[in-house]
């Protein structure tokens, strides 16, 4: 996925994780990604409630 998004010219990549999903932030936390936050001007939360984690490659 990494280099796809490389070859895409995108400087990061972007996950939706449910609220409450402790196995899927614990693996994604291990890759590199972290929840967002507001200082990134990207929404923090989507639509259903799940939280943003990005990677920047």
């Amino acid at each position: 996925m990494k280099k796809l998004a490389i070859s895409k010219g995108y400087n990061r990549i972007v996950l939706n994780v449910s609220k409450g999903n402790v196995k899927a932030f614990s693996f994604y936390s291990r890759h590199c990604f972290n929840v967002q936050t507001k200082q990134a001007n990207l929404s923090v939360t989507t639509d259903d409630g799940a939280e943003k984690m990005v990677r920047i490659i």
